[in-house]
């Protein structure tokens, strides 16, 4: 079955954001940053670590997002599934700081943030495998949730709705480091194409 270039990428960011989702259970395989641009959102709290260019990032605990394009077998080679991918919108969860309020205003007056970026990269290693890039989100739920008496801070968890999304997936060397490729998908849903906003 030949499928056409929007398929292909569909089917791109359908995978790579399904990959995502069982990797973020896995304890201690990853560190998650995130990063709000032009939102009115004050800087997160990460010192960087020993990577001071994470500084001022949000640590994020766990996320999940994905897609649908549903496919009729009598469309095949028709292009049946060209337009209507269906995405999900992007939850995470993490520790309430000092940037809970601002996503809260966002929240109760509808201001989007300008673009969302979140990075996944390797523990001790500023080598990021993997960036997905979010395009005018709206914050369109948000919770807080803990147990007294316990050693952590309570849990925000949001649900983030975007007009465009980029992924991006990097293989480096194991030994070096070094980026061998980047392979990516891109995907706006007020134009339904496969671009990626520059503004």
């Amino acid at each position: 079955m030949k499928l056409s270039r929007t398929q292909k990428i569909l089917a791109g960011i359908a995978c790579l954001a399904l990959y995502s989702i069982p990797l973020a259970t896995i304890n201690g395989a990853f560190d998650i940053f995130m990063k709000t641009d032009g939102s009115g959102i004050p800087d997160g709290e990460s010192d960087g670590g020993s990577f001071p260019e994470y500084k001022g990032w949000i640590e994020i605990d766990s996320f999940s997002v994905g897609g649908s394009a549903p496919f009729a077998i009598g469309s095949i080679g028709g292009g049946g599934g060209d337009g209507k991918v269906s995405l999900t919108s992007m939850n995470v969860t993490m520790p309430v700081g000092q940037t809970s309020p601002g996503f809260f205003n966002n929240l109760t007056t509808g201001k989007f943030v300008a673009e969302i970026k979140l990075f996944m990269r390797t523990p001790n290693s500023s080598t990021e495998f993997m960036r997905i890039y979010m395009k005018n989100v709206f914050v369109e739920s948000m919770s807080w949730s803990g147990v007294a008496g316990g050693d952590d801070k309570p849990f925000q968890s949001m649900s983030l709705a975007y007009q465009a999304v980029k992924v991006e997936y990097v293989t480096f060397d194991i030994k070096t480091n070094a980026e061998i490729d980047t392979f990516s998908a891109e995907w706006d849903l007020a134009s339904n194409t496969a671009t990626y906003p520059t503004k």
